[in-house]
């Protein structure tokens, strides 16, 4: 059985949206830093 990879996805279209604040949960979450992928 292949392990599973886990991705992130993070989107922040007005200056009011706090990026961190959406890197922070997926760590929570479990997603490895390197597997955040950022959309501005």
């Amino acid at each position: 059985m292949e392990s599973q990879k886990i991705y992130g996805y993070m989107r922040v279209s007005t200056k009011e949206q706090n990026e961190e604040r959406q890197r922070a949960a997926l760590l929570k979450m479990g997603v490895p830093g390197r597997q955040i992928y950022l959309d501005k």
